[in-house]
């Protein structure tokens, strides 16, 4: 134990912290870029951590870390009582000093201090996008342990900490807001080695608009987007296609009515594929009613494009005047925010200055500084 200045005591830790994450969901839209960045950034040289990545695969994915990372395959589905035991007794045998849950599904019998990254409370504000009422009530119940159980509880936006307050009832001291990083592949400009094939693959041969994510999820709002477009094309017949990204309901039902009105389904795409249509597209369109973060609509800012987004609390938060906002659910209101965008070549330019200046403030090494400082909170040592 060291005294501090006010004469305190804390622990010191000189060898280095062993940290798990459980990594299962990195291949997942979203989280899984979360994941990604996250421990590529805190597996870089000098740091003090000593990482044990838990992963469905034996052989580590391929992140580009310079560090030092230990991959264990662990393969317990999501969601289950299997995943219970199976990180209790992991985390047991690796001896961590810290676990860290990137979404909120704890072990109910912590093994050690845990670290909880909660993205946002969608699981009880539209249960109706789980699977069925286990679901519902597993979900609950394991967002209700892990704010009780959690030494710490990591947020992305400070619209997602009152909800964690609200519906919760998480002490606000318990929370730390670290907003998400911008891709290093979001950039504008083509990207090298892609022509236009790419784009082209995609049955796509001329100006289009883009639209990206689980459109599954009923608050994703697919019907208003479409209902948006369809306004669009009454109002603005040239208006480019619009091709949309992403999971889609029963294999894009929505889209049938549309597909011959200039919508293009694509379902879902590659990273690649992904970088590349934000990099070729006009704008892009985020009708989503609710967001923990909005990570799509950051990705798109950081690649250059004007941005239309539905006015919910996280997007605000993250565009901050850089995107052109909708009423939420307002069809014809983002179809005219639609317009104006495409109709107003200096207000598309200036919407791609701001979108790409605001976007720069959001670093993953920012954002994996402030992990291990949380860590080392949680763990009651000297940062």
């Amino acid at each position: 134990m060291q005294k501090g200045a006010n004469g305190a005591e804390r622990a010191v830790m000189s060898a280095p912290i062993r940290v798990g994450i459980d990594a299962r969901k990195l291949d997942d839209y979203g989280i899984g870029t979360y994941l990604g960045q996250l421990i590529a950034h805190l597996a870089r040289p000098g740091s003090p951590l000593d990482l044990v990545a838990y992963h469905p695969h034996p052989d580590p994915p391929p992140l580009k870390t310079a560090g030092h990372v230990a991959w264990v395959k662990q393969s317990a589905p999501a969601y289950s009582i299997r995943e219970q035991f199976a990180l209790h007794r992991q985390a047991r045998r690796h001896r961590l000093h810290l676990l860290h849950i990137p979404h909120y599904v704890v072990p109910w019998i912590a093994p050690c201090p845990m670290v909880v990254t909660i993205h946002d409370v969608i699981h009880l504000l539209f249960a109706e996008n789980l699977p069925g009422a286990a679901a519902r009530i597993y979900a609950r119940l394991m967002l209700n342990r892990a704010a009780a159980t959690a030494r710490r509880i990591i947020t992305v936006s400070q619209s997602s900490k009152r909800d964690l307050m609200r519906h919760l009832g998480v002490p606000e001291g318990k929370i730390t807001v670290i907003p998400l990083g911008l891709p290093p592949d979001c950039r504008p400009g083509a990207i090298e080695g892609q022509p236009a094939s790419v784009t082209a693959g995609c049955g796509i041969d001329g100006p289009f608009l883009l639209a990206a994510g689980n459109f599954r999820q009923r608050h994703k709002n697919l019907p208003l987007l479409l209902e948006a477009y369809r306004l669009l094309r009454q109002t603005l017949p040239s208006a480019p296609v619009l091709v949309i990204a992403g999971d889609l309901p029963s294999q894009g039902r929505h889209c049938e009515p549309l597909s011959r009105d200039g919508v293009i389904c694509l379902g879902r795409i590659s990273r690649v594929q992904l970088i590349s249509l934000y990099r070729a597209a006009e704008a892009f369109v985020s009708p989503s009613s609710y967001e923990g973060f909005g990570l799509t609509v950051l990705e798109a800012m950081g690649c250059g494009l004007p941005v239309v987004a539905a006015d919910c609390a996280a997007v605000r938060e993250v565009a901050d005047g850089a995107a052109l906002l909708a009423a939420p659910g307002d069809a014809r209101d983002m179809a005219g925010a639609m317009g104006r965008v495409l109709s107003d070549e200096g207000l598309r330019e200036d919407l791609s200055r701001r979108a790409i200046a605001r976007s720069r403030r959001y670093s993953w090494d920012e954002h994996a500084r402030r992990t291990l400082a949380v860590y080392q909170e949680a763990l009651g040592l000297n940062p």
